[in-house]
Order: C-alpha cells, then structure tokens, then sequence
C-alpha cells in the first residue's frame, strides 16, 4: 500500500469540536429518540435527542452511529493496558438496557456502573474481584440481579471453570467485596460456555459438555442460598412432538436427553400464557433445542431438530453465483440465537462449500463466513423465513476474538457482536452493514438493545456508542442503486468521520469491490467535495478554515483508498481525476489566503483582478445570484479555476486600457493569481503523485493545457511591453514587482510547455501537435532568457537552464559578454565546470555554438580543456569544412587531406574548390614519403584539372562579356552572350535558358556540376575553340562521376553536337574548287579531327523539375532531328571510335557502293563520290583525317542471322534526354533501330523531301478508332448472337475477339517503336524475309486488299446496283481528295469522323443504362443469361469484330512524332476504348431490343433507335451508321497512301508515287 503523504497540505493543527447548529427537544436519558430522517450528513448535526452536542463516528441513510458516554477512568486504565496474548478472551461484559448498568469483567476484576450517569459527568465505578482460577484462559460470565427500580441490582459472576460468586448488591464493591457468596456447579473435565438470566431468582448455565444447568437464587432469612441442577426432562416429554418432523423435511429427533456436544448459546423466552414456564432455546453443535422449563423446577424438551439440510438448501437458495446446487456446506457452526416473541435469530459461520477454491488453502488463512437465520417458531418446528449474510468474515489471524452473539432488535433486525466488529442485517430487506474497530486491541465487549428498538447500545474497551437506525430507511433499502451508491456511503463516512483520532471505527471497502464502480464512487466524492456539497462540507463565513476541512476530505479520501489497497483496481484516468481535484482545491485554497494578503495590504478590493475575473466567470457560469460572488466561487466552482485563470490576461488589458503605468499596477496581481496557481498545483503535484499511483507523464493535465500555456506567454509579453514602455528608476516600486516576477514567469512558462510535451510524446496520434509545440519551445525559449538577461536575471537564466538541463540556453547565456580573448570572459569558469560536469551533454551544444557563429578561434583555443570531446564530437557529427582544421592542429595530415578531397567534389565556389584541391594535396605530399599514394594524388590531379577548365571557360566567357555594352542589364548582356556562344541554341530554348543559369553561375564564381561543365563545353560554339569537345571527352575518361544508369545518353550526346557543330548542307557545294580546298573544307570539320577514344565515362545528371525535363527532352529531339536529316549512324560512328587501335576515315563511315549509295545498317545515307575520294588521303600524325571503318550490309538474311548470334541489339540510354532510343511498348523491350536492308535501283534520283511529322497520340488514336468503328457493330451483334444462341455467349465473343485483336495490335506496337519508318508490314517482311516477300506483299495489298476494303466500307444495302457502284465511287473520290490536300486536313478529319462515332457508342451505352433505371429491360435479359447457349462449334472470325487492330497505323509512323513512344500508346489506348465501347453497346442492345430480335436483324442499330424513338430513331441511327463508314473508309485510305508511298520510295512502284508525300 502507498504510504500517504499530505505534503504540501496545510500544517496539523488543533480539532476542536464545533457547536450544534440546532438542537432537539430534550428527552430523558434512557428514553428512545423518536425516529429522524438520516438522509442529511451534517457533521455537527445533533441526531440523538439528548440536549448535547452530538459526535458521530458513522452515518448513512439508515443508521447513525454516534458516541453515547465513555467508559469510567478505572475502566479505562484496565481496558487500555496491554493484552495478554496467552488468554484468548481478554474482556467480555453485558449492557443492561432495563437497568442501565454496563458490566465489563477481565480475568481478574468486574466493572460495573451506571452508563447513563455517564452522560452528565463521571459515575460510581463498582470493582469487584472474580473468582476464576489462574488455569483459566477467559473471564467470568457476568449478570446483574434485578431488585428493582428502587434498589441497586446484586451481582452474579460465574468463572468457565464453574465457580460462582454472588454479592447482594453492587454498592459492596466500594467497601466490602470480600462479602459474598460462593458457590460451584462441580464441572469435571467441562466448562462454562454461557449464562442467562430468566428472572431475579433463575439462571441458566450451559457446559461444553452439552449439559444446561439451572441455578436457583433464594433469599432465606436475609442472606442468599445458592442451588443448581443439571436439565432433567420428564418421563411425559416423550411425547408425540419428537415424531413430528420440521418444515424442511428435516426429522425432529426423538426428544432424549443431550449426550455430548457443546452449547454455544441459551436463550430465553416469552413466559407461556397461563402458564408457569418458559421456552429456553439451546445451540448444540449443529442441532437447536427447545426446552420448557417451569419456575417449579421442571425442564421439559419439546424437540430437537438438526439445521445442517435446511440451512444448506437455505443458503443455495440464496446464494444466486453457486454453480452447484449439490454441493455440501462446511464447517456448520451455530453460534448463538436471540428469541423475539416467535421469531428467532441464528446466528451461523460457515467455511464454505465442498469443492470451493476456498476449502484448499490452509487453515490458519481459510475465511469463517457468517449469516443470521430468521426463524418463525411453532410449538413443535422452526420455519426458516430468511437467511442474511453479514458482510464480515474472520480468519485465525483477525483481532479480538470473542464468542460471536446475536441480539435480536424490533423490526426484524439482527445485530450481531463479534471481537473486532458488530454486523447488522435485516430480515425484510438485503440491508447490511459493518461497524469495524481499528486496531487489533479494540475490542467489543457487550450489545444491548435499548428499549423501543431503534437504539443499540454497544460497549467496546474505548466508549460506548450508540447506534441509531431508521427502520423506514432499513425496510426499502434499495439494492438497484449498485454497489456504486453503497461505496460512496463507505467513502463518505471514511472521510467525514475517519479522520477523528478518537473514532473507534474503521472504516473499509467490502473484498468482493467492483472497480467501475469504485472509480465511479471516488470520483463523484471528490467532486462534491470541490463544489462544497452540503452533505459532506459544513457551511460557514469563514472560507479558509472551510477550504481547509475540504483539503482534508480530498486528503482522506485518497488515504482511505491506500489503506485499503484498492487504488491498483482504479483505472489511470480515474486516479488523475482525483489528484486534479486536489492539485485545484490546494490551489485554490493558496489563491484565497494570498487575496487575503492582498485585501490587507491594499485594504480595498474594489479595483482587484481576481475580483473582476471571478464577477465574469459567475455571470457566464453561475444560474445563481450570490451577495458575495468572490466566496461563491470558492465555495462551490474550484473545478472552473482552468477557465477563470486563461480570462486574467483579458481582464488585465480592459481594466488597464493598455495604459502601461495603469497595467503596471494591475500586473502583480494578475501575475500573482496564475503563478500561485500553478505552483501551487506543481508543488502538490510533486509531493502526492507517488500517493495517488499516477503515472508520469500524467495524460492532458490541466495546467499545461493549451489555453493556459498561451495565458502564461501573453501575461509575460504583456508584462515586458509594459515595463519597456515605462521609463522609470529601477528603484520604483511600481517597476519592481512586475520586473522581479519575470524570472517565475518563465520557469512556469517553460515548465506548462514541458509538461504538455512529454504527455504528447505518450500517444503517436498527436504527433502534428508535438512537432508544432516543440518548434515554438525552441523558438520561445531563446527568447524568454533573453529577456531575462535584459532585465538583469542572468544568474536566474542560469539556473532556469540548469534546473531544465537546456545545454543550449546556457551555452548562449555564457557567451554575452565578452567572446575574445576566451581569458577575458567572465563566464570561462563556469564553462568549464559545465564541460567537467555534463560531458558531452554540455560540449556538444557548445562546438555547435562555435560554428553557427563562426567563433573557431575559441574552438581551437587552448584555454578550455575538452578533452577527448572535440574528437568524438567530428566523428559524429559531419563538419568537414571545419574538421580539417582539427585534424591539422593535431598534425593528422593524412585525415586533413582526406577531409579536403571529399569536400571539394561538394564545394559551389570555384574559389573554395581550388583551396580544397591545393591545400588537400600540399597536406598529402607533408605526410611524408611513405603515406604518399599515387592515386590519391591523381585525384587532386583531376579536381584541380577541372578547376583549370573552369577557369578556361571563364576567361573566354568574361572576355566576350567585357565586349558587350556596359549600359544594358545584366539579363541583357547573358543573353546576347548565349547568342553568340551559339547561334543553333535559339531553335533549344530550354537548353539556351539552361546554358544562360550555367554560364551565370560560371561568372558568379561557382563551380559547375561535371553534366553542367560537359553542357557549357559542348553546347558553345567552338569553332575557334576545337579542344573544349576534346577536354569534354577527355573529362568523360579521366573519372567524372557521373551515374551510370546516364552513361550511354551522356557518350550520345556528346557524339551528337560533335557532329552536328558544322554545316554539313554546304559540304556538298563543291562548285568552283579546287580538289586542295575541297579536302581542306573536310579537314575544317570537327568529323575530321580524330578525337580520343571514349572507355569509361561516368556522367551525372541535372537536378531539374519535371517541366524543365520536358522541354529539354523535346530540345534534345531538335537535336536528333538535325542529326538524321545529316543521315549520319551515330551508333556506328560511336562503336567505331570504341577502337582503340584505329583511327576514324571519312570512308569507314560513308562508304559507297558501286550504285553510289550507302546502306548502313537500314539508315540511307547520301553519297558524295568526289568529296569522298579526295578525304581518301594519308597526313600527318598530328592531323590525321578522321577514318571510319566500313561494313556493308546488302543482304537482309545476313542482316538477320548477324542479329539473332549476337547479345541482341544494343540497349538504348534509359534517360529522357535520348527520346529516339526509347521503346514505351508493353513488352518491355528496348529496341535499337534495327536495320534494314533493300536495294534501290537509281539512287542519283533519292531526293525525297523531308517528311512533315504531325501525328500525335490523340490524331493517332482517332485514326486507329476511327478505323476499327465502322458499320459492323451496328451490324454484327446480330450475327454473333444467332451463332451462338445467349446474351453471356455473345458478349464473351466479343471480349474474346477484343482480347486477340488486341494481342495483334501490340505486336505491331513492338514493331512500329523498333522500326518507325512508313510502310507498315512491308518495311516489316523485308526486314525479316527479304525484298521478294515484301514487293509481293505490296502489290497485293495496293491492287486488291485496300480496294476492297474500301469498297466494303462504302456499300450500302438499299440501292440498285448501279446506284451501289455510284455511291461507292462518290464516297471513296471525296475521302480521296481529303487525304491527297494535305496530311493535316486529313488527320483532322479523322478526329471529327472518330468523335462522332465514339460519342454514338456512348449516346447508345447512356440509353441503355437509362432503361435499365427504368426497369424497362427486355425479357431476355431477365432470364438467364446463359439460355439456350450453343454447344457446337462456332467459327466467327475476330477480325471482322475487330477490324484495323492497329496495322494501318503502323504504316504511317515516318509523319509520327516520338513514334517509339507514342505508337504504343495510341495503340493501346485505342484498343481498351474500342473494346469498352463495343461491349457497352453490345449489352445496351440486349436492354432494349429481345435476343430474337438482335439474331434476326442485320441492322441492329437502326432497329434499336427505332425501338426508343419510332421511325426518328431508326433514320438518326442510319445517320450515325453511314457517318462510322465514312470515318472508316477515310483512315484506311490515308495509311493505303502512306503504304504505295513506300511502295514507291522502295523501288517497288515507279519513283513518282514514292514523292506523293
């Protein structure tokens, strides 16, 4: 169990006992009070009628316990002694309610006086010795001999051995004790378990042997005769009642005389009417027996029944949770009975049931249980009514142990007496309850019923207390309140009346506890506490002893939970909810007794903060109207402190008007009420949280909600605003206070923010929260010891960083004097304590202090010593610009040159860089000889070469930019400077807008990335400057990193403006020169200069968005372009120069056969016989003519076989900048361009012009749609559905069909990106079979293929013959004379005729869903669609479902942009439209028209507008039908021409039909 701790809680302080607020009429003594509603729990209300201030020790709604007398100092002397743990029964004692004496017996005296004298003062105590012999381990039985009213009582004492003593009068015990009369019951190996008194003149003794004694009292002559005989029945009593049987089938036993067996109780009777006896009832074992004894000395037993089966079958029936209805009750016991006219009380203990987990544990630990039987008696049986379970248990280890007794109270309720407690049930109700002494030397000593039977008297070894009951209450106790409403009682008298010292009870929370139910209990507690609930707190004017005794209640409640060792059952929640409500009510109170202060010092509250917030919080929150709100609060709306507490700064700036000396005076008040606060509530926190079992960090605490971390800063801000805009002495003080609250302000400050973190750090869901909190921590922080230091709280702003271990904040706080030299800061002890001290902790903010404000010399300076720390600190953190420096104070050469090379591969200043390279290498070669490594130098080397080139291109650049007019912007001059560098780049502007940021950032100074250097050294004009492509190449070789996955596109690219620089358009104007100038003209050519040979370049890559890659792809497509109207093989001219052992000619490159034309590998390249012999000649090493090898290619079997041998054609560059290489085909395959081989019959006639490339993917995809929606599916649905007899068969023909087309057409996607040429499958079969089998192809397909399907396209159904052939040849010369105008009109032509035809499609899909909504479907489409599905094999042609799957585009890819990339996407997009489309439509015509109707009809369209809209429809459909023709038949006549144009160029048609495009 927690041990409690009330720190910071008020200091002890005196209890002294307030006077009743109202008193009852006066009543005697011994006179039963009239019956009082209990439901109020008044501390000081006087609930018994007595004339006097009345001391509770418990109260409920049904009963009242309060103290009575107390006991008579000679009793108390004896009582209080130490127990003698060698007797078992240390006391016991009898309160006789019809005399009024309480008797209280130890083993060796007899107390007894007049309890009800005790009242008024202190009685007559009457002594009197016992006579139990020293063998004895319990007192004497006790009884009192009545005479009367007008005599004192004599008195009976009998020792458990059996001795009897007797005085005539109790007065003998203050002189004369040694007059009395002795006698002995002659008990042999027995004794006395109990006595009772029928009558002045009878007694009663039972023996543990089983045998009752009856004691006769006589008075002969004067003096006191003692006789006794043992129980003797009658002859007559075997009578007929021993053979009646009890209700509960229990036999009554054949009324023998007792035979063994102990007697645990006697009790007495009514006297029977008329007759001179009376019932005596005795508790053998587990058997009860009812005797009738006569006043003339005749005992008569009239049955003896055995109540193990009717309890057990009583107690199964109560016991609702018994699994086992079979199962047998333990350790029976029955312990006493009390009689009430013909109602009995049995009072029983049991262990438990057979099987129970209870009955395994041992003994000295195994629970006694105990329950009150209520009986009904008859002359011959006992009926069982009732069976109570008083809720108190024992062990062999409880406290006081005494024989338990029962005494039987009007109203059918039972009290029963145990050693440490007293248990109380009722019969008429599940009413129980528990009165529990404290400690374990208390002890019960007798109960007595006072007469009326609403009182109970109960005398223990401290006082005599009373307890009160209201049987009202008692009789319709509600248990549907849950055990929730009995725990608040049990909490609420712990509370209330637990903390008196002299309260004998204790208090505590039944075993089988419910822990929602107790949460729920505590946490309703506290809260009336806080808001001064009446039946808790007792109202009063005076606040701060009220608030006190409401401190102690929250004080005792958690107390009362520890001891009990439930607080491990409450929930987190429940606990915080607690310690919240005591953190505010000790707040609170600390709040009240510093406005207190503050009303005496100012002695007028009129112009008071707290005064004005609390006016406000009551008119918003408040339905009352109260003379005195301020007290109102307190008293009874702790809990809205966090609400009043965020308006204070409000309250602040409308009271003062923002007038700063008006502010000023209401600051420290303000101030004082938010710091009081939430120190106070810190302060308790930081004492009791251990008490109250909550865990750390607690979850969303109150004082570190946002609201009152944003008061804090504004009362702060506000308060510094104020004292900067008053100008006033130091010493003044209005000035003062505020300026010395600052330093508090910011602990508290800091402090909420912390808190608010480390609770937020708890739950990962309030990450955003904790991030934006923490942000504004660090920001504020800096800032608040700032001030602090501004305003003179230096030492205050150390100690905030100390307390918080801000590293940071200290750091700074050390370094605002003076910096340099380090001697001369008043602060350098103090740093290096805090290095000493805290380590790293400290050090590492420190350094990075040091860098952030560039103080390296106090780094480096040898007055701090760190140690080791400097070294660990560079090895975690990367400060490479700044380690070398470290590492050459130590002489680590080796690590300072290392340090240099890796930085300067990242350094932007040119500047920098060559400082990095030189000093790095100088710091190599100064390790000495043996460090020396070779390569490290060659890397120095090449860094320092590309700074060298750097400094090249920025000696040309700047000398053209001094060139330039001064009086032009900066902007101006770059750009005239890019226009002159190179002329071609206004054709690139993304490449020229690139090239003007390289050559700015050149001329700032700053180094370029190795791309960006290869760009400016590439993309200038060097016609004067030929060495810049060599240095590039040579760069590339010597180890640029550059990615590799940019490896192959950066070699290209480099090849590609190589090429490109020259005007090749006038190599070929040889007119006027001589053959010298012509040979001259080459060797001016970069082609001619033989540059070095490329092996491993590693180029890196532009960081640029994804808008700058767009256009610097489409200006590296210009670039292309340029390059393939030269004809020139960039792949062969590249793998050329991979030769390392041959030298580049003109004739390797451009070889010519003996037709004069080139055929390298498929690219068609012009032949220029006379330059070429005269660039066939031999110079000079140092100018060698650039030679290329040769090799032709002039079969395509060979071309084909040399393909499938080798590792496949080479893979192009993955990069965007290299559109023309990209593959974008599903397959996944990147394709060169494969070659082709032909042969061309006059090549002096090839002067084809270029062709204009404006096909895009959407034109190409309204060409290949339009191509494919023709006429068929407004026709086919009805064929495919006659052939295959359902809907679910027909349309899984059309997904099929779909599917096969589309394989199809992605086999000319795969084709079209390899070879991106016009011709379409002609080019296709020459690559792959030679000329033969393409010119067959192309005639066949120009004669009779596309006729046809133009034909097809354009034949109606309802027209003669003639009128057939006519409208055929209308339509197809109109379409005709689309094409042959101009590409462009055509391609949009087929974008309108596709978009009608998709929007039909659509329009047909739209209606069919709209009938569908209307439920207006047709029959068939209902059924299965499945029905009647045809079993045979069915043979429909997918083509005709799919027609134009893509071939037709694919022999017009020579006028398609990007056709690698884009060809698969129109295909592929074109394909999923179509296929979605014509699976729409098909179900469509299945919602509108019967399956019949569909098979029958060759024109399913027309009938399905006809069907939606009559004869309109129909004639609307036919409309959209021909329309579809038309665009079908215009797409098949614009890629037929692309195919004889082919045709034509190829040699298979006459050269005139190769030049129509």
């Amino acid at each position: 169990m927690a041990t409690f701790s009330p720190l910071p809680s008020p200091p002890a302080r005196a209890r002294g006992r307030p006077s009743p607020q109202r008193r009852l009429r006066q009543v005697s003594r011994l006179s039963t009070p009239a019956r009082t509603s209990l439901s109020g729990m008044d501390v000081d209300e006087n609930f018994a009628n007595t004339g006097r201030r009345v001391e509770f020790y418990a109260k409920t709604e049904q009963l009242a316990v309060t103290l009575y007398s107390e006991l008579p100092t000679e009793v108390k002397q004896v009582l209080a002694r130490p127990r003698d743990l060698e007797r078992e029964f240390l006391y016991s004692g009898v309160v006789d309610t019809q005399s009024g004496y309480a008797i209280a017996t130890s083993y060796e005296s007899c107390f007894v006086w007049q309890y009800a004298h005790t009242i008024k003062g202190s009685p007559t105590c009457y002594i009197f010795p016992t006579p139990c012999l020293d063998s004895e381990a319990s007192p004497p039985f006790a009884t009192l001999i009545p005479y009367g009213a007008t005599r004192e009582p004599g008195l009976m004492l009998v020792s458990p051995s059996g001795h009897v003593r007797v005085w005539d009068s109790i007065g003998l015990g203050l002189a004369g004790v040694d007059h009395f009369l002795a006698y002995s019951l002659g008990l042999t190996n027995e004794t006395v378990t109990h006595l009772a008194r029928a009558d002045a003149q009878l007694y009663l003794a039972s023996t543990s042997n089983g045998r009752a004694f009856r004691i006769n009292l006589v008075s002969i002559g004067g003096k006191l005769h003692l006789t006794s005989r043992a129980f003797s029945p009658n002859s007559s009593s075997f009578s007929i009642s021993g053979l009646i049987p009890s209700l509960f089938g229990a036999s009554s036993q054949v009324p023998t005389p007792p035979q063994g067996g102990c007697i645990n109780a006697i009790a007495l009777g009514a006297l029977s009417p008329g007759i001179d006896s009376r019932e005596v009832w005795i508790l053998v074992e587990r058997q009860i027996q009812l005797w009738k004894v006569s006043s003339g000395g005749r005992e008569e037993l009239v049955f003896v029944i055995d109540l193990l089966e009717p309890v057990n079958r009583a107690l199964h029936l109560d016991t609702s949770d018994l699994s086992d209805s079979t199962s047998e009750l333990t350790g029976l016991e029955l312990l006493d009975v009390a009689v009430e006219r013909d109602q009995l009380a049995v009072l029983i203990s049991y262990t438990g049931w057979e099987g129970d987990e209870m009955m395994k544990v041992d003994t000295t630990t195994r629970r006694r249980m105990y329950a009150t039987l209520f009986c009904t008696t008859t002359e011959r049986s006992v009926q069982i009514e009732a069976i109570r379970s008083i809720p108190y248990e024992s062990t062999a280890h409880s406290g006081a142990l005494i024989h338990p007794r029962v005494q039987f109270s009007p109203g059918h309720i039972a009290v029963a007496q145990f050693g440490d407690a007293v248990g109380i049930v009722a019969r008429d109700s599940k009413f129980g309850y528990r009165l529990a002494l404290k400690g374990r030397s208390d002890q019960t000593i007798g109960v007595g019923i006072q007469p009326g039977g609403t009182s109970t008297l109960v005398l223990t070894t401290k006082v005599i207390m009373n307890i009160s009951m209201d049987l009202e209450q008692i009789r319709f106790y509600n248990t549907d309140n849950g055990q929730t409403m009995a725990l608040k009682s049990i909490i609420l008298q712990a509370i209330m009346y637990g903390s008196n010292p002299e309260n004998p009870l204790h208090f505590s929370f039944p075993l089988d506890i419910d822990d929602t139910g107790l949460m729920t209990a505590a946490e309703q507690v506290s809260a009336a506490v806080l808001r001064s609930d009446p039946d808790i707190v007792k109202s009063g004017q005076d606040l701060t002893n009220q608030m006190l005794g409401r401190e102690d209640r929250l004080i005792w409640l958690i107390r009362f939970i520890n001891e009990n060792r439930v607080l491990p059952k409450m929930a987190q929640r429940s606990r915080q909810k607690l310690a919240t409500d005591a953190e505010k009510m000790y707040s609170c109170h600390q709040l009240w007794l510093q406005h207190n202060d503050f009303l005496q010092e100012s002695r007028s509250g009129d112009n008071s903060v707290l005064k004005s917030v609390v006016q406000a919080y009551m008119e918003n929150h408040s339905t009352d109207t109260h003379h005195d709100p301020l007290r109102a609060f307190f008293r009874l709306h702790i809990d809205g402190i966090t609400l009043l507490l965020q308006s204070v700064h409000d309250a602040v700036i409308g009271m003062s008007r923002g007038v700063a000396e008006e502010g000023l005076q209401l600051l420290p008040e303000a101030n004082s009420i938010v710091l009081v606060v939430i120190n106070s509530a810190l302060e308790y926190r930081e004492h009791n949280l251990k008490v109250y079992g909550v865990e750390f960090p607690m979850s969303r605490p109150w004082t570190s909600e946002v609201g009152i971390i944003d008061l804090t800063v504004n009362l702060f801000e506000t308060t510094v605003k104020f004292l900067d805009a008053t100008r006033v002495t130091s010493n003044d003080r209005l000035y003062e206070r505020p300026r010395a609250q600052l330093p508090e302000m910011v602990a508290v400050i800091l402090g909420c923010v912390r808190e608010r973190l480390d609770w937020l750090t708890t739950d990962p869901s309030f990450e955003r929260e904790r991030s934006d909190l923490l942000q504004r921590y660090h920001s504020l922080r800096p800032d608040l010891m700032h001030t602090l230091c501004r305003f003179g709280f230096l030492n205050a702003a150390m100690s905030l960083a100390e307390k918080d271990r801000d590293f940071s904040s200290l750091v700074m706080l050390c370094h605002r004097d003076t910096l340099f030299p380090p001697e001369s800061n008043p602060h350098i002890d103090r740093i290096q304590t805090y290095v000493n001290t805290y380590g790293e902790n400290f050090a590492f903010p420190l350094f990075q202090w040091y860098i952030q404000h560039g103080e390296l010399r106090l780094m480096f300076a040898d007055v701090l010593d760190f140690g080791g720390l400097l070294d660990k600190y560079f090895e975690q953190n990367r400060h490479p610009t700044i380690a070398w420096c470290h590492q050459l104070q130590h002489q680590r050469f080796d690590e300072v040159a290392t340090i240099l090379e890796t930085e300067s591969h990242t350094s932007q200043n040119l500047g920098v860089k060559l400082f990095e390279l030189s000093f790095g290498k100088l710091s190599h070669l100064a390790a000495g000889e043996e460090h020396i490594n070779q390569d490290v130098l060659d890397q120095f080397h090449g860094g320092l070469d590309m700074v060298s080139v750097h400094e090249e291109l920025l000696d040309q650049f700047s000398a053209a930019l001094d060139n330039t007019h001064n009086r032009i912007s900066v902007e101006a001059r770059l750009d005239a400077l890019v226009g002159s560098a190179n002329a071609g780049l206004s054709e690139r502007p993304c490449q020229a807008g690139l090239f003007k940021d390289m050559l700015r950032r050149l001329l700032d100074g700053n180094a370029l990335s190795d791309e960006d250097l290869l760009d400016v050294l590439t993309l200038k004009n060097n016609s004067n400057t030929r060495h810049n492509f060599e240095t590039a190449l040579s760069l590339v070789y010597d180890g640029i990193l550059v990615p590799e996955s940019r490896l192959e596109s950066t070699k290209r690219t480099i090849w590609r403006r190589l090429f490109i620089h020259d005007d090749w358009s006038s190599m070929s104007m040889s007119s006027n020169l001589t053959d010298d100038a012509l040979t001259q003209k080459y060797k001016d050519t970069m082609m001619h200069w033989n540059p070095p040979v490329d092996k491993n370049w590693h180029p890196g890559g532009p960081g640029l968005s994804p808008q700058e890659l767009d256009a610097l792809e489409q200006d590296f497509a210009v670039e292309q372009d340029i390059l393939g109207e030269l004809r020139i093989d960039l792949d062969r001219v590249y793998s050329l120069a991979q030769r390392p052992s041959l030298s580049l000619r003109f004739d390797d490159i451009l070889p010519f056969g003996a037709k004069g034309l080139v055929h390298f590998d498929g690219i068609i390249l012009p032949s220029h016989h006379r330059v070429m012999q005269h660039a066939k000649v031999h110079e000079s090493p140092e100018n060698q003519p650039l030679t290329l090898g040769s090799r032709d290619s002039t079969d395509s079997e060979e071309s084909l076989r040399a393909l499938e041998v080798s590792d496949g054609p080479q893979a192009l560059p993955t990069t965007r900048f290299a559109p023309r290489g990209r593959s974008y085909s599903v397959s996944g395959f990147d394709f060169e361009i494969l070659p082709l081989s032909a042969s061309l019959s006059n090549p002096e006639d090839l002067a084809s012009p270029s062709i204009e490339k404006n096909i895009g993917v959407f034109k190409a995809i309204g060409i290949i749609v339009g191509s494919q929606i023709g006429s068929g599916i407004f026709s086919s649905p009805g064929v495919v559905v006659a052939n295959v007899k359902s809907i679910g068969a027909s349309l899984l023909v059309w997904l099929i069909a779909g599917l096969l087309g589309w394989t199809g057409a992605s086999s000319y996607a795969e084709l079209g990106s390899a070879i991106p040429v016009n011709g379409g499958s002609q080019s296709y079969l020459a690559y792959a079979y030679g000329p033969l089998v393409s010119f067959l192809f192309a005639w066949t397909a120009i004669i009779a293929l596309k006729p046809g399907g133009a034909a097809g396209e354009t034949t109606p159904d309802d027209l003669s013959e003639i009128g057939i052939k006519l409208t055929a040849l209308g339509t197809i010369a109109f379409v005709t004379i689309l094409c042959v105008a101009t590409t462009q009109l055509s391609t949009r032509a087929g974008v309108v005729f596709t978009t009608v035809k998709v929007a039909a499609l659509i329009l047909v899909t739209t209606l069919g869903i709209v009938q569908l909504a209307r439920r207006r479907q047709a029959e068939s489409l209902r059924e299965n669609l499945w029905k009647g599905s045809s079993t045979s094999p069915v043979r429909i042609r997918a083509r005709s479902l799919f027609w134009d799957s893509g071939h037709s585009m694919a022999g017009t890819l020579g006028e398609m942009r990007n056709a690698e990339r884009n060809l698969p996407r129109a295909i592929h997009g074109s394909m999923a439209i179509v296929v979605a489309l014509f699976l729409c439509a098909n179900v469509s015509y299945f919602v509108v028209l019967e399956k019949d109707v569909v098979a029958a009809s060759n024109t399913v369209g027309m009938d399905f507008g006809r069907a939606l809209f009559g004869p309109i429809g129909g004639s609307v459909f036919a409309f959209m039908v021909a329309f579809s023709c038309f665009g079908a038949l215009n797409g098949a006549l614009f890629t037929s021409s692309r195919l004889v144009c082919a045709a034509g160029q190829t040699g298979y048609l006459p050269k005139i039909f190769g030049r129509l495009a």
